[in-house]
């Protein structure tokens, strides 16, 4: 994407600091402000090779207590390739501070297994900070979605791509696409299984009150004949 800001994403911390991650090429930024007007000049919170920008993709963050947290998809170029598109790796990678952002820990890669890829992959994942303070993440590997909690095993969701993950009262709400433009899937906090809400969908994401309480909102575009309609419903966090 070049040498030029790409994605921007913000948390804002309990004490009401406003925290900012971009990417530059390979890079994670990240800049705060304790007041919303004036931020401090960027930093480097983490290098991910060959990151994933544009397109629902590029860093997300999620701040709880005095903890951010920030992960990216890349990955490692094989041996000897000089292409960027060239049997590369796209997984999930994640770094924490907790200090304000002033330092982060070194980048560890979430899940078991790793995706070959030789394209870049229209995923960027989604993190959130549950009601217990646990971070929870869910990302696309290969044609599957996976969820994983603090350092508790991934867990298949099923086939599919562009998920989002939203904290409830109740439990966690994901949903995800069966393909690019596909049936929309969601899986409720009180069942184990996926079910469809959606068809010709693409580009969804799940909001949910930052107490985890009240509404749980989902929203997608979806195609209609010729036309692409915006479609938002709310959900029954319960079911």
């Amino acid at each position: 994407m070049g040498l030029f800001p790409n994605q921007p994403q913000a948390a804002i911390g309990d004490s009401g600091c406003i925290h900012v991650v971009f990417g530059i090429a390979d890079t994670v930024q990240y800049a705060g402000s304790t007041n919303g007007n004036t931020f401090e000049k960027s930093r480097l919170a983490f290098q991910v090779p060959n990151m994933a920008l544009g397109m629902r993709r590029g860093p997300r963050i999620a701040s709880t207590g005095d903890v951010i947290v920030v992960t990216a998809i890349g990955g490692k170029i094989g041996k000897g390739r000089m292409a960027i598109f060239l049997h590369g790796y796209r997984d999930m990678y994640l770094t924490s501070s907790v200090n304000q952002g002033m330092s982060f820990t070194p980048a560890t890669r979430i899940g078991q297994g790793t995706w070959s890829l030789d394209a870049c992959p229209m995923d960027g994942g989604m993190l959130m900070v549950n009601g217990t303070g646990v971070v929870e993440t869910v990302w696309r590997r290969d044609g599957n979605i996976y969820m994983t909690a603090k350092s508790l095993p991934e867990d298949l969701l099923g086939r599919g791509q562009q998920p989002w993950i939203a904290a409830t009262a109740n439990g966690t709400c994901i949903v995800w696409t069966s393909e690019r433009e596909g049936d929309l899937m969601l899986r409720a906090p009180s069942s184990p299984h996926a079910k469809k809400i959606g068809e010709n969908a693409r580009d969804p994401m799940v909001v949910s009150s930052a107490n985890g309480k009240g509404s749980v909102v989902c929203c997608w575009e979806a195609k209609a004949g010729g036309d692409t309609k915006i479609i938002v419903q709310q959900i029954d966090a319960g079911e």
